[in-house]
């Protein structure tokens, strides 16, 4: 299992989704890159599954999504039968 989260610089979290396999959670952080450049903010990929949202040079003011994009593996939880 793979989460897309946005890590912003003003604290909050930003979920993008949970996915089955990499390529699904790659295709969506994708979409999500794509999306920002349209909208003119610069990103730097950082890492093999990280990036960084800079804020536009015209900005007064950092937007919320600005911050750290990132794929994430969730190890799958294991519901344990507890005896008593």
């Amino acid at each position: 299992m793979f989460n897309v989260t946005t890590y912003a610089y003003c604290g909050m979290t930003l979920p993008h989704g949970e996915y089955e396999s990499i390529e699904d959670a790659r295709s969506r952080a994708a979409q999500r890159i794509r999306y920002l450049r349209s909208e003119d903010f610069p990103v730097v990929k950082i890492g093999p599954l990280e990036w960084e949202v800079e804020e536009p040079e015209d900005c007064m003011m950092v937007p919320d999504c600005c911050g750290t994009l990132c794929i994430e593996e969730v190890e799958d939880e294991i519901e344990e039968d507890y005896d008593e």
